[in-house]
């Protein structure tokens, strides 16, 4: 896994934490989410929609409390960044 993309999918984790759209459970952290995250990306088998995938990701999370954002503006999010 790039750099590259473990930068990204920090900056989107701490980005949906500050927007509100993102509530971890009292065990979560911004950083635990994020290795979860990678780790889900480096054993995926098939291409994925990156929306739906890191929607996904975090709605099954142990460490995700509430998700407040669907798969169209996840994508949207993530090509901002």
């Amino acid at each position: 896994m790039s750099f590259a993309i473990g930068s990204i999918v920090e900056r989107l984790i701490r980005r949906l934490i500050a927007d509100g759209e993102l509530v971890l459970a009292p065990n979560g952290t911004a950083d635990a989410i994020t290795r979860e995250v990678l780790m889900a990306m480096a054993h995926r088998k098939a291409p994925a929609q990156l929306g739906s995938f890191f929607s996904e990701i975090l709605v099954r999370s142990e460490l995700v409390d509430e998700l407040f954002i669907d798969d169209r503006s996840m994508s949207r999010l993530l090509s901002d960044l």
